[in-house]
């Protein structure tokens, strides 16, 4: 005598598996697609700007800017850049912080990084410097010195 398949034990097997699967995926906002669409920085702080002015040797005017930010998660690459400086009745450079989310399973805790950006400077003296991630602006800093 041959055995019959058991036809109800197929559609539970696939309703189980479905589950199973369903519970692995991410939720919103959890791949590195959806996190890269807004700017992944929870929260800023100690934001400076000088510029460098000192003569010397090969010496050329240098915009510093340095301040930390909290990620949602350790393993992020955040990288500030100079963005074309914003002129009208003031000189404000824009600084844009570029971030990269970690493409390995990582803990979910907030995670701080001490961001810096080093480039040439404005001849003009900067009004302000306004670092910006993902369009929205997170710091500005309107205090900033020079070294003479």
């Amino acid at each position: 005598m041959s055995a019959m398949p058991n036809s109800s034990a197929a559609p539970a097997t696939a309703v189980v598996a479905a589950f199973m699967l369903a519970a692995c995926q991410s939720g919103p906002g959890d791949s590195p697609e959806e996190r890269a669409e807004g700017c992944p920085v929870v929260a800023s702080r100690h934001w400076t700007a000088h510029v460098n002015r000192m003569p010397g040797p090969g010496a050329a005017p240098t915009l510093h800017v340095h301040g930390e930010i909290d990620l949602p998660t350790p393993g992020f690459l955040a990288v500030l850049r100079a963005a074309p400086v914003e002129r009208g009745t003031a000189t404000v450079q824009r600084i844009v912080l570029h971030t990269t989310p970690p493409t390995e399973i990582v803990a979910q805790v907030l995670s701080t990084q001490a961001v810096r950006f080093a480039g040439p400077a404005s001849a003009a003296p900067y009004a302000a410097v306004r670092i910006t991630c993902a369009g929205e602006v997170i710091a500005e800093i309107t205090d900033v010195t020079e070294v003479s």
